[in-house]
């Protein structure tokens, strides 16, 4: 390559300009509509050029877009750009904004150009005369032409509201279907009233409807197309109701049009006439038949009004008596169509009391109970006043027309305490109270066969867990009595009853006193037995061998730990301080998670507000990069956001749907995220969430997923590792919460739910684990790795209240740093943060102090308040530090070192200073510092010089050799240096003295031989730690370690034992579409290197070190960067593809600061063209003008040198004829004059602002 690099260097100037003629567009020249790729999904819509100057960008696409990255050029004498987040965050779907302030267009010819985030063109439009303008629309939005708008305007909102349906099916004819859009239909329609469309899943898969778009496309009136939000699933055989309010008007003769996400048409259907009044346009048979007026079913199936009998609605138990609310009754369907009792009413045996009226859209399902209160206007469900049911009383029930559906009464004298049917919906009613049955409200009434006897065994239900066991839910037992139990056959069972669930106790079980036993009942529950799990609002209970009821619990809510009695067996049942499965229960008073403060109290922590998105259950991760984007994941969703922090504020910057490895329908149960060793994104998942069958099943993988480009679409993974043989047996939803890498020992760190462990692991996640941290928590939730303190922060959620502790590297393994401390004081009580990140800027060295400002960032997967997802702090610190010391001095490298003295007697002191050099194409030599030694008495003064050279970016900087001798005994130290580097930097090293009593001196001048470098760039400041040299004397042993050398360079270099990066791109280059291209990059670690905003069809190898492939017609503003933190280092260029259009290469590089950086611009050093010049006429001028003359005048010249020109000479006499000598002496020097001449010229041109290249232009 460097030899390449040379011989293109020497080329005359005049030659390269031809040939960069030959490829370069003109300076001048305009980018055409003709020359661009197909709109992009924002566009431009409207522009205003005669009076406010105004441009309208349109959303063509359903999904909400972030505006960070996005710029509007106008382009016209010069290119002036605007920032699309300026304006907003967001656009909506189908949106519109409008960039006002600062757009100054020109009526008579301008062209704007539309640029995304990578800076790929999205649209753009040119005007070239007052004629075609000066105001332009299109019509129909979004797709139509831009054509000259005589008059008036749409700004902010549709141009052609009576042509949105064109533009919907302009998009369907490009859009190719979603999977799964082939299973949904339009299946019900309301025109009248509330309307709605209803639509339904005939598949076998869940449907993800998100972005999907409905619109009124039958009468062309002024109608806005709906939206289904983001998040939105249609289960296999369910339905989605979209009550869409304004933005329909439906009348007699219109329609509707479903569309999926990617914008395919997926249904319609259109009418002539209302249904009939009441009802609604559904399909019989459901799903598939068609369209016909017809009862409402609405989020039901469709059943025609022939398989309907209102008289399966039956009153099926009533209590007029000891319920703490309200007197109640309760309903029952008792047959396989749902029913809708909207405008039923129900009165007791008083006719001067006001009927109670059922509400409309009260549909009761088959099986299904519907249970409401009649005392108390805050109590009925139609808010009036209602009645009280007393002894003796009845309760009748009737449809909307007065047909009376059902009635019963109880006896005089006595309450329904309670009174029901045994079984549901068909059993005669009985006295469900005089057996002891508790009241079931909105839940099966017990047998009669069952009813509860007294314990007098002294086992009760102790303990109940719904929802948070990592393994699965259970039940707890406990004998509160003096004898042992035998409770073999005894069988647990939920709201739903024995005939569909229970698990059976094992034959025997024995109880003693005293003791605790739990038992799972769902995935656990154990072979024969029919599992169930406790649902949200539930019920646990225990009968004996013979049927009869021993215990029973209800809930109406989750629990945040475990519901149980305190005290054991006799308490009533409440919320526990932490699960004790098996063991006594504990009381929130007597658990303590933390006993610190949060560290970093006082601190406000506030919502970060983000719209509809982030107003959902779920977001459970998020890491920081080092440029300090935020990284969030969705468990539920399976989606990957990007988050930028500007102004003090979070922006959206994208979201991606995340894919398992060649696997377009699974969903990752996505839980935690971290940047990974290589910078791509690691993400830890517990299942599958694709479909019910697959969120069963434990999956506990990390995910790899490349750095996604663009603002959204799906990202497939590249790798998984399934830990399952590391984590062990969990739960489904009890695996892998957390991820995060740790640099300083190369190692990945994963949460573990279920054990409340943290997992340290190698890079390749296939060895065997390096170590276990258990926790002081019940689960872990969240990690955080802090660089700066290099402390790992182990997070628990609102099980253990937000109690985290942070552990840290020791020798060996990670141990805490201290107790377990609280969350935040200012932190909403009961946040479950199941993610948490942290990042730390660390500001410049100034007088001695520097800041460090820390970014808190806090996922809570419950939406614990009902308002976002996401919550930050922040919080600053001082620390003490000393600025480093530069210094740049043009054409030199200085250093300044310590001087180190050592006596020995009567020595004598050897030094071999060495260099090594290695660049074949281009050297110079130069004389390092003087050597002074003195021997036998002497005094030795040693200043080794090192040079780096770049060639096949490595180098070998070997130190002085120093030999000692005293009494018989010699000491030989040789330390070396590698250094990987771009270019070439000189360090000088340390200055050594060795002072004895003889009187002699003698000079040593070692020569160094320097590489000589092409290009400049940025100049970065080094520090070189030499190694420690021990030099042994009789009777005394000293150890010299020498100072940190500091080591500048003008020419573009890559810091001493620092990484190195850099891009080797011409300066000039024609590159038309799908043509290769071939950039090279030059980098100490290559799988370290990243490189953003490459085009589609290009990729970075680390394999061969190049950016590779085609590009579609546009421009790119591409970053290459190579490591983290303070050790990143990143070359920008901007790449150009297109018939005409120039790539102007600017490279730049960014090294940490010291607090007294130096930075030089690539534009402002001699580019490209200029140095080929220099370099290329350096060896004809100095070299062979000289040589030309002496040649013809017969100077002496050494004895090598006649031979080469005698040869030279003599070819030429075999070549050309005989030439009178004064001519030929007259046309030599002829000759170097006029080489002389075009040395200038070209050097001069090449030079000048006429043939470099700075950077990009705007022209």
């Amino acid at each position: 390559m460097h030899s390449k690099l040379f011989r293109r260097a020497i080329v005359p100037a005049f030659a390269t300009a031809l040939v960069a003629g030959a490829v370069a567009a003109p300076a001048g020249a305009k980018t055409t509509d003709s020359a661009l790729a197909d709109r992009g999904p924002l566009v431009i819509n409207e522009i205003d050029s005669n009076d406010d100057d105004w441009v309208e960008i349109f959303n063509t696409t359903s999904q909400t877009i972030p505006l960070a990255g996005w710029v509007l050029e106008d382009r016209n004498k010069d290119t002036d750009t605007h920032e699309l987040a300026d304006v907003a965050a967001v656009i909506p779907p189908f949106g519109f904004i409008v960039i006002d302030p600062n757009v100054n267009l020109n009526k008579d010819g301008e062209e704007v150009v539309l640029k995304d985030p990578d800076g790929k063109i999205s649209d753009s439009f040119q005007w070239t005369k007052a004629g075609d303008g000066p105001d332009f629309h299109r019509c129909a939005d979004g797709t139509g032409d831009m054509v000259q708008l005589p008059s008036g305007n749409s700004k902010g909102t549709w141009n052609c509201p009576d042509k949105i349906i064109d533009f919907l099916n302009a998009r369907s004819d490009n859009a190719i279907a979603q999977a799964g859009s082939e299973s949904i239909v339009i299946n019900e329609i309301a025109t009248k009233g509330t309307e709605f469309v209803e639509l339904a899943n005939k598949g076998h898969e869940d449907v993800d409807i998100s972005g999907w778009v409905l619109f009124d496309s039958g009468d062309g009136a002024q109608n806005q197309p709906f939206v289904i939000p983001s998040g939105t699933k249609v289960p296999a055989g369910e339905y989605y109701v979209a009550t869409t309010g304004s933005n329909f008007g439906f009348d007699g003769n219109d329609g509707v049009t479903v569309y999926d996400a990617s914008g395919k048409k997926v249904d319609s259907h259109s009418w002539t006439s209302h249904p009939n009044d009441g009802e609604s346009w559904s399909r019989l048979d459901d799903m598939t038949g068609a369209f016909t007026s017809n009862q409402l079913t609405q989020g039901a199936k469709n059943v025609a009004p022939a398989q309907v009998d209102p008289k399966n609605i039956v009153i099926n138990e009533v209590v007029s008596n000891g319920d703490p609310v309200s007197d109640w009754v309760e309903l029952y369907n008792k047959g396989t169509a749902p029913i809708d009792i909207s405008g039923w009413k129900v009165i007791d045996n008083d006719p001067t009391h006001t009927p109670i009226v059922i509400p409309n859209g009260t549909v009761v399902q088959p099986g299904d109970f519907y249970a409401f209160y009649t005392d108390g206007a805050a109590n009925t469900p139609d808010k009036s006043k209602g009645f009280g049911l007393g002894k003796g009383d009845s309760v009748t029930i009737s449809d909307a027309n007065g047909v009376e559906i059902d009635s019963v009464g109880w006896s005089n004298g006595a309450h329904a305490t309670p009174w029901g049917r045994q079984p549901d919906g068909t059993g005669e009613f009985t006295d469900l109270g005089s057996n002891n049955v508790k009241p079931t409200r909105g839940t099966t009434n017990s047998s009669d066969s069952n009813p509860t006897t007294p314990s007098t065994s002294g086992v009760v239900i102790n303990e109940v867990e719904s929802n948070g066991d990592p393994l699965d839910d259970w039940v707890e037992l406990y004998n509160m009595g003096s004898d042992a139990v035998d409770i073999s056959g005894w069988q647990l069972t939920d709201k739903g009853g024995l005939s569909k669930h229970k698990v059976t106790i094992p034959d025997g079980t024995i109880l003693q006193p005293g003791e605790f036993i739990a038992f799972y009942v769902d995935a656990l529950a154990g072979a024969g037995n029919n599992g169930f799990g406790l649902g949200e609002a539930d019920e646990a209970v225990l009968y004996d061998n013979k049927g009869n009821q021993i215990d029973r619990i209800d809930w109406t809510s989750h629990s945040k730990r475990t519901l149980g009695r305190l005290p054991d067996g006799t308490g009533e049942f409440s919320e526990t301080g932490k699960p004790t499965r098996g063991a006594a229960n504990l009381s929130p008073d007597e658990v303590i998670w933390a006993e610190e403060p949060w560290p970093f109290d006082p601190q406000n922590v506030d919502n970060v507000v983000l719209g509809a998105d982030f107003q959902i259950d779920d977001t459970s991760g998020v890491d920081f990069d080092s440029d300090g984007r935020a990284w969030v994941v969705n468990n539920k969703t399976g989606t990957l956001w990007a988050f930028d922090y500007n102004d003090g504020k979070y922006v959206a910057a994208g979201s991606w749907q995340l894919r398992y490895p060649n696997d377009n329908a699974g969903q990752p149960d996505a839980e935690g995220v971290t940047i990974g060793k290589d910078g791509a994104i690691y993400v830890a998942t517990e299942r599958d969430t694709r479909s019910d069958d697959t969120k069963k099943v434990s999956r506990p993988s990390v995910l790899r997923f490349d750095i996604p480009a663009g603002t959204g679409g799906t990202l497939m993974a590249t790798n998984e590792w399934n830990l399952k043989n590391v984590v062990g047996l969990v739960g489904p939803n009890s695996g892998l919460e957390a991820i995060e890498y740790i640099p300083e020992q190369d190692l990945y760190a994963v949460g573990v739910e279920a054990t409340g462990e943290v997992i340290f692991l190698k890079p390749n996640f296939t060895e065997a684990e390096i170590e276990r941290y258990k926790a002081p928590f019940e689960n872990v939730m969240a990690l955080d790795y802090n660089a700066v303190s290099q402390e790992l922060r182990v997070v628990c959620d609102e099980v253990c209240d937000g109690a985290s502790i942070a552990v840290k590297y020791a020798q060996t393994k990670f141990e805490p740093v201290g107790k377990a401390q609280f969350d935040p004081e200012k932190m909403p009580e009961g946040a479950a943060n199941e993610g948490f990140a942290t990042f730390t800027d660390v500001g410049e060295c100034v007088q001695g102090k520097k800041t460090l400002t820390t970014r808190f960032l806090w996922a809570d997967d419950g939406l614990s308040d009902n308002s976002t997802a996401l919550r930050a702090a922040s919080s600053e610190e001082t620390e003490d530090c000393t600025a480093p010391t530069t210094t740049v001095t043009a054409g030199a490298t200085t250093a300044t070192v310590a001087t180190s003295t050592v006596t020995v007697p009567a020595a004598t002191t050897t030094f071999t200073p060495v260099t090594t050099v290695a660049d074949t194409a281009v050297t110079a030599t130069e004389t390092a510092a003087t050597s002074t030694v003195k021997t036998a008495g002497a005094t030795t003064t040693e200043t080794p010089v090192t040079t780096v050279a770049d060639t096949a970016v490595t180098a070998t900087k070997t130190a002085a050799t120093s030999t000692v001798k005293t009494a018989g005994a010699t000491t030989t130290e040789t330390p070396v240096t590698t250094v990987t580097s771009t270019n070439v930097i000189t360090s000088t090293g340390k200055t050594s003295t060795v002072t004895s009593t003889v009187e002699d001196t003698k000079v040593l001048s070692p020569l160094t031989t320097v590489a000589k470098p092409l290009t400049t760039t940025v100049t970065p400041t080094t520090t070189v730690n030499a190694e420690t040299v021990t030099l042994t004397a009789v009777a005394a042993t000293e150890t010299e370690t020498p100072a940190a050398v500091t080591v500048t360079a003008e020419t573009p270099t890559v810091a001493v034992e620092t990484p190195a990066l850099s891009v080797n791109a011409p300066v000039i280059v024609e590159a038309v579409p799908d043509a290769t291209i071939n950039i090279p990059v030059q980098a100490s670690d290559p799988q370290a290197v990243k490189v953003q905003g490459l085009p589609e069809g290009m990729a970075y190898n680390p394999e061969s070190g190049a950016i590779t492939g085609s590009a579609a017609a546009g421009a790119y503003d591409i970053a290459v960067t190579q490591g983290e933190g303070e050790n990143r280092l990143v070359a920008k260029f901007e790449l150009r593809v297109g018939k005409g259009l120039a790539t102007t290469v600017t490279t730049t590089s960014e090294v940490p600061s010291t607090g007294n950086q130096s930075e030089v611009d690539a534009g402002s050093s001699l580019d490209g063209k200029c140095v080929a010049a220099l370099a290329g006429w350096m060896v004809p001028l100095v070299a062979l003008v000289p040589l030309g003359i002496a040649s013809q005048i017969e100077l002496p010249l050494p004895a090598q040198v006649q031979q080469m020109v005698q040869g030279l000479q003599e070819q030429a006499a075999r070549m050309l004829p005989p030439v009178d000598p004064e001519i030929q002496m007259l046309a030599g020097g002829l000759a170097a004059a006029t080489l002389g001449i075009l040395a200038i010229v070209s050097i001069v041109n090449a030079c000048s602002g006429g043939g470099s290249s700075t950077g990009s232009s705007n022209a």
